[in-house]
């Protein structure tokens, strides 16, 4: 078969210079590499400046803050040392910030001892850890795996060999190109051509960059396309390119729905391949961004391009090119393979130095120009050694975990086999695209508005019953349950639909405040301070399973531990609270010197948290007991609020001094505060830990917070007098957040 020498067209896209400069992460790198020069230089006070410019400018990179943590530390300036630190956790990576000795002398910081634990937690594994398939030869160094929907057979290319493997549907492992044969060098992307039974693979030699088994000094700098007929493995034809003076190397691809190829090609950017005339047309030049996967939408009009910095959304048409805008504190830098699957870009994540590696889901809007959410699928996997690429076959993506490319010794030999793995490719099932939802009550117009968690805008509004307090979404996000203070129901409003399902009677003088759903969805538990109860409800029908008698008076608010045996109450004009033990019936009423508001269970189960407004403190009880453990001051005045984020921070809302407090929860110490537009009352955080909404009733307003940067990010206006907020994700929908 005929082996083409591509000419390669490097006719870049006429773009206009200050557009270009608006769209790359240049200025921000020019002034980090000056910041860190200055580091190196001895002067690390001008470095911290330096960096801190770039993060202004480049916020979604997570080694400018954690260069401009250990540039404050050297200079001593501990709290912004620790500041920057908090930015860097807010990304979910798990620095090992410990071991550093620039922080060294922040170690006995309390402040420093909180956000170290936190990157300890961001190093625990995450997700199922599913194993598709093992391959026993360890030092394939496979970079990449297809999936043949035809015949169930997988095809995995080979670095270190130089070759590609067939993996049949009964587990059968043959050479389908053997190694070096038809000049194949080491094999990094691959896919299947959507309409032909062909494998189209990308090879390069770049030399002692990439050692390969048999290497080949007149190959280096050389890269070629090779087109094969599946299954026979026959070369139907190669697109060879580069040199040793003008080295080349294709990395990942993706096809047209014309049949048109693009290609990543590193500091080399970006091409376009017609297979017809075997012509590569440059479409991006990028030796600063570093290309690397690459995904197409479904309709060919939007090209997502991975690189060092971030993703790129480019047009094929015309070479415009912007990046994919992220949530604060979200980043999609160093990712590998890169694929969209239902509005949704899928990324492998390995590239940030120091950060451990990760599969993450970012939802895209409808225009797919902006991540509204980032999720982690996987992370920190006991299988990965260098994960890379991998295929997505219906709703699982299935990747190559074990490519260890940093297992060579100091001579570039490969190690010996003990030392290696087995090649190992892991199944990660991709949920679905989901819907946010933030629910407002308001409580000025007896109606509940349903905001899009994502853009903010409204939904649907529903009505209620007279003046609505607390709301609560069921785990499954279907629906919302809304306590009529001043009535004796309960309002039941379908999420889907926006629509009233149900109402609840709760009976004559049980008029509710605060709720609580079970994790199941099936309980429903009501606090009625007027009547001194909490109601246990059938949370499908409404009917009431059980009545506890609070045993004090003012039970407003509620909270649940969770392993749903204790219901907790603060009484505000019992001035304690009340446990309650749903398995034995006990009743423990806890006194205490002034009067409760907030309250909520540590996510732990050990502690329980009170606010009170009189004496602008937090009181801790042990959970087990009911005995007082801690007091310490809320952090401003007036605590009306206390809850808690998965990642193990209690948030209290204080409205008299319009701000958010944000404690420590295991210490028990303040370590920030997130001051708010107006005075704040009702907060929620939303399910990922990240962001938070907080009403603010006298101003008809609502806020949003990202907790983890301590900042207000929008506040929008609402009906009339916001008071209760609730947070979930629901069925599936167009956006999430």
């Amino acid at each position: 078969m005929p082996v083409r020498h591509a000419a390669l067209l490097l006719t870049l896209t006429a773009l206009a210079p200050s557009l270009l400069a608006a769209q790359t992460p240049g200025e921000a790198l020019t002034i980090a590499r000056e910041g860190i020069a200055e580091y190196r230089g001895g002067d690390p006070a001008a470095a911290a400046e330096k960096l801190e410019r770039a993060i202004r400018l480049l916020p979604s990179l997570p080694s400018l803050a954690y260069h401009a943590a250990m540039a404050h530390a050297l200079a001593g300036h501990a709290p912004q040392a620790v500041r920057a630190l908090d930015r860097l956790a807010a990304f979910g990576l798990g620095y090992r910030i410990d071991t550093v000795a620039a922080f060294d002398a922040l170690k006995d910081r309390p402040d420093f001892l909180a956000v170290s634990r936190r990157f300890a937690r961001l190093r625990a594994p995450v997700g199922p850890g599913h194993v598709a398939f093992t391959l026993a030869q360890r030092d394939l160094q496979p970079e990449s795996v297809v999936f043949d929907p035809a015949d169930g057979a997988w095809y995995m290319g080979s670095i270190y060999r130089r070759k590609i493997l067939r993996i049949s549907a009964d587990g059968t492992v043959l050479d389908f190109v053997s190694e070096g044969e038809h000049g194949l060098l080491g094999v990094l992307g691959m896919k299947l051509h959507p309409t032909r039974r062909e494998l189209w693979a990308n090879a390069c030699n770049l030399g002692p960059d990439m050692r390969m088994a048999l290497m080949d000094s007149a190959t280096v700098g050389r890269a070629g396309i090779f087109r094969f007929e599946v299954p026979s493995g026959r070369l139907l034809d190669a697109f060879m390119a580069g040199s040793d003076t003008n080295g080349v190397c294709f990395n990942d691809l993706v096809f047209a729905p014309n049949g048109d190829l693009f290609v990543t090609a590193g500091p080399n950017g970006v091409y376009e391949l017609d297979p017809a005339g075997g012509v590569f047309t440059s479409l991006v030049r990028a030796p600063d961004l570093l290309p690397n996967g690459i995904a197409l939408s479904p309709d060919g009009g939007r090209l997502y391009v991975a690189n060092a910095y971030g993703v790129e959304l480019l047009d094929p048409a015309t070479g415009a090119r912007r990046p994919v805008a992220v949530p604060p504190g979200g980043t999609l830098a160093g990712i590998d393979g890169l694929y969209v699957h239902r509005n949704t870009l899928v990324g492998i994540q390995n590239g940030i130095p120091g950060a451990g590696e990760r599969v993450i889901q970012a939802m895209l809007d409808s225009a797919g120009g902006r991540a509204v959410r980032i999720a982690v699928l996987e992370a920190n996997s006991p299988y990965y050694a260098d994960p890379t690429t991998g295929a997505i076959v219906g709703d699982t993506l299935f990747y190559v975990a074990t490519t260890q490319l940093r297992t060579f010794d100091e001579r570039g030999m490969m190690w010996p086999a003990e030392r290696l793995r087995d090649q190992t490719v892991l199944r990660l099932p991709l949920p679905a695209p989901q819907r946010a939802t933030i629910v407002v009550a308001h409580s000025g117009g007896d109606e509940i508005a349903l905001l899009d968690a994502a853009s903010l805008g409204e939904r649907a509004r529903a009505p209620t019953g007279v003046n609505p307090h607390e709301v609560v979404i069921s785990a499954d996000g279907r629906r919302a349950y809304v306590a009529d203070a001043r009535a004796t129901t309960v309002t039941v409003v379908d999420l889907a639909t926006g629509a009233v399902a149900a109402t609840f009677e709760l009976g004559e003088g049980m008029a509710p405040h605060d709720l609580a759903v079970s994790a199941d969805g099936s309980l429903l538990w009501v606090a009625c301070a007027a009547a001194r109860a909490v109601l246990e409800l059938d949370a499908a029908n409404g009917e009431i399973l059980r009545r506890y008698d609070v045993g004090a008076d003012g039970a407003w608010m509620l909270a649940v531990s969770p392993d749903e045996r204790t219901l907790v109450t603060a009484n505000l004009e019992g001035a304690g609270a009340t446990l309650l033990d749903r398995s034995t019936g006990e009743r423990r009423v806890v006194s205490l010197d002034s009067s409760m508001i907030g309250v909520a269970v540590r996510p732990d189960g050990r502690e329980i948290w009170l606010t009170s407004m009189a004496t602008n403190s937090v009181i801790v009880l042990d959970a087990a007991s009911g005995a007082e453990v801690a007091r310490f001051p809320s952090g401003g005045e007036r605590p009306v609020r206390v809850k808690f984020t998965p990642g193990g921070e209690a948030l209290v809302v204080n409205a008299g001094s319009r701000e958010i407090a944000v404690f420590d929860a295991e210490r028990r110490v303040p370590i920030s505060r997130i001051p708010t537009p107006h005075e704040p009352k009702v907060l929620a955080v939303s399910p990922d830990g990240r962001h938070a909404a907080v009403s603010h009733p006298a101003a008809d307003r609502l806020s949003i917070l990202d907790i983890s940067a301590r900042r207000v990010i929008d506040t929008v206006p609402t009906g009339p007098t916001p008071d209760g907020v609730a947070w979930g994700v629901g069925v599936a929908g167009t956006d999430g957040a």
